[in-house]
């Protein structure tokens, strides 16, 4: 990166990490193991066509796996 550059925009940068540790400490703070077994049941009860369709895929239902997603 150019000295220059980042001194012109090191308000954007901070600007955009604040946003984004605030978001990912939310991710964080949501996590319910209860809320990912009842989406697991959701998601099972829903059609094949339409969980392909959608994108539905709780393909690790872990702590791990939620941030992930």
């Amino acid at each position: 990166m150019n000295l220059t550059l980042f001194k012109a925009n090191w308000k954007v940068l901070m600007i955009f990490s604040v946003i984004m540790i605030f978001y990912f400490s939310m991710i964080i703070v949501m996590y319910d193991p209860m809320t990912t077994d009842s989406v697991a049941v959701l998601i099972e009860m829903l059609p094949q066509e339409l969980i392909n369709m959608m994108g539905f895929t709780l393909k690790i239902p872990t702590y791990t796996g939620f941030i992930a997603s």
